[in-house]
């Protein structure tokens, strides 16, 4: 009987495990395949296809989109500052002087239309 009750524990885990895995990630229209990441160009209004598509090609020349996902979905960048419209102004003005990103003043702009917005709408684009 004991050995019936701890086989129920082991297997409560990992079916807890699998039955919020999918809530990870469940405000950030994504697609992956294998280990890329983009942002879901379809699943954003029309006026702001062109900065997702812009932030799926560009900021993923020297990094993965996970790090930007995460600090979405937390409101937490990785070091643990806030990921608020200061710190993503100041990251993507830091980003724009790097020589490697290669930013124009044009594609910076657009980059932060499209963060202010998805930090305008936290109901629809942060973990719930």
């Amino acid at each position: 009987m004991e050995y019936h009750v701890e086989m129920r524990k082991v297997l409560l885990l990992p079916a807890l495990c699998l039955l919020f895995a999918p809530l990870a990630h469940a405000g950030v229209p994504m697609i992956t395949t294998g280990d890329d990441i983009r942002l879901d160009v379809a699943s954003f209004p029309p006026h702001l296809k062109e900065q997702v598509q812009l932030v799926n090609t560009r900021c993923t020349k020297c990094h993965s989109l996970w790090r930007v996902i995460e600090a979405i979905d937390s409101g937490r960048t990785t070091s643990g500052a806030p990921f608020d419209k200061y710190y993503v102004r100041s990251l993507i003005i830091k980003k724009k002087r790097h020589p490697a990103a290669s930013l124009s003043s044009e594609e910076a702009k657009a980059i932060l239309q499209l963060f202010g917005y998805i930090q305008d709408n936290p109901g629809q684009y942060a973990r719930k």
